[in-house]
């Protein structure tokens, strides 16, 4: 076991080993400022990493995320979003939401056919347009747009679905 997997780090943390996890995470894709500071940014990534292979997501690297992500990177495999997706899909959205990013949301969504307002206010038609796209799709249907649901209107813009109502 090396020295950087003997120590647990979390949000807060900060110093030389926070500086070489980045630097192994930015080798995943993540593309994160390697600072030495353990922030938003890194413990988002931290919790997609574990999220993509099965792991507790708590955003802590013990002894086994350490494993993890030098198992990873010795693989070369790289994350198929960025430190500014993971960003961006933090953003929970629900009725009654307001601003750029639900303006992007209903973008996205019209993209993919559905006949909504772009005005950044996640109303009725846009409830029903997110409810529609999830219920399309097999995941849980409640209208609210977290990770999981960005991750699913991005992936079908990028393949060009035309399912909307």
């Amino acid at each position: 076991m090396t020295a950087d997997r003997e120590v647990t780090l979390k949000k807060g943390a900060t110093g030389a080993a926070v500086s070489a996890l980045q630097s192994k995470l930015n080798q995943l894709g993540y593309a994160l400022k390697v600072d030495g500071a353990f922030g938003d940014d890194t413990e988002r990534a931290v919790k997609h990493l574990q999220k993509s292979f099965g792991y507790d997501v708590d955003g802590i690297v013990g002894s086994g995320t350490h494993f993890l992500v030098d198992q990873q990177a010795g693989l070369g495999w790289k994350s198929p979003v960025g430190a500014a997706k993971l960003r961006e899909w933090s953003v929970i959205m629900k009725k009654g939401s307001q601003g750029d990013a639900v303006r992007g949301l209903q973008s996205k969504l019209v993209s993919l056919g559905y006949s909504i307002a772009v005005d950044g206010d996640f109303g009725v038609g846009t409830e029903r347009a997110v409810k529609h796209l999830q219920q399309s799709f097999g995941y849980d249907v409640d209208g609210v747009v977290g990770e999981g649901t960005h991750f699913l209107v991005d992936q079908q813009v990028g393949l060009g679905w035309k399912g909307g109502t």
